[in-house]
């Protein structure tokens, strides 16, 4: 901004650290007005203060003039963070930590970019994560001195969760075979995880077979891409063969009053018939909720020799025997 009365400015003279380095200066012999000089000085550990000296000439060095600032240089102050995950499952809550150095003044105020068009002006704000995909995030801040940091970035990547649909129950015969098959699944890179292994032909099979002894229920872990699970359950009855007692009390005594069939409660669909020996009904039931108590039409049978057929559909035979009726 240097000026003369007439004619021009000739020359400049520009001493950046005139204090320290008086000899040291920059020079322009082909000024113009309102041109800008840059210069970069090496980023200090603690406030620095220059004297910058401004020298202007006019007639070729005839006429000179001169004037000074001064300056205060800051540290930089740098940003830096970090992420509690960098690779997650959709739904997910990622935390931030700033780790920044404040350069020589404490942070005054936090710009951070949280990715998906989230933002905070907090220090260490969190964020869940309900869009799957590659975010970048970024932190910026300002100090007490007026000065902004460089900006710190850091790459997020969020993965969808897999889909999965287990059959709610399915049923075998004692000593039958079944195939768990998922209903419904979906992912990249899939893997299963059946819990617990008892009876599997593989734990980790996609469609594994079972031989169950007894009624269990497995759960099924189904984990793909970037370790991101869902898990469902399924619950497997056995249906074990009915064991018919031959005789029974319905005396009252609370002693095999009635005739349990144990096992018949797992085959809702089972049918039985019980016949006196002229071949008459007495007892008619489809499934059996309620125990035969040696009553018919709510009259209590003789003592004798009852016979039945009952039929536990369901893939069994069908079984006859006879029962007596004690007293």
């Amino acid at each position: 901004n240097s000026t003369v009365d007439f004619g021009g400015v000739t020359r400049l003279e520009i001493y950046w650290d005139f204090a320290n380095a008086p000899t040291v200066k920059e020079v322009d012999e082909n000024p113009v007005p309102g041109k800008i000089y840059p210069h970069a000085y090496p980023d200090p550990t603690a406030p620095k203060t220059y004297t910058i000296r401004l020298v202007a000439y006019s007639g070729g060095t005839a006429c000179v003039d001169g004037t000074t600032q001064t300056i205060t240089v800051y540290p930089q102050p740098k940003a830096a963070f970090n992420v509690s995950a960098s690779q997650l499952c959709y739904g997910d809550i990622v935390n931030f930590t700033d780790k920044s150095y404040a350069g020589s003044s404490a942070i005054s105020k936090w710009v951070w970019d949280l990715g998906g068009g989230a933002s905070s002006a907090v220090q260490n704000p969190n964020k869940q994560f309900n869009d799957s995909g590659s975010f970048i995030t970024r932190l910026y801040f300002f100090n007490n001195d007026g000065c902004i940091s460089d900006t710190a970035t850091q790459s997020l990547t969020v993965y969808p969760n897999p889909k999965l649909l287990l059959p709610h129950m399915i049923t075998v015969l004692a000593g039958g075979q079944v195939t768990l098959t998922p209903t419904y699944v979906f992912g990249n890179e899939l893997s299963y995880l059946w819990t617990p292994p008892t009876y599997l032909s593989s734990d980790t099979a996609a469609t594994p077979k079972a031989i169950p002894d007894d009624d269990i229920t497995y759960q099924l872990k189904l984990t793909a891409r970037g370790g991101c699970s869902v898990t469902d359950t399924i619950f497997i009855r056995v249906l074990k063969g009915p064991e018919v007692p031959n005789a029974f009390s319905p005396n009252g005594d609370g002693i095999h009053d009635t005739w349990k069939i144990k096992y018949l409660d797992g085959y809702p669909g089972a049918t039985i018939d019980v016949y006196n020996r002229y071949g008459q009904i007495v007892f008619r039931s489809l499934g059996y909720d309620k125990e035969w108590d040696g009553t018919r039409n709510g009259n209590p049978l003789p003592v004798g020799t009852y016979y039945y057929i009952i039929n536990p559909r369901n893939g069994r035979q069908i079984i006859t025997g006879s029962v007596t009726l004690i007293k």
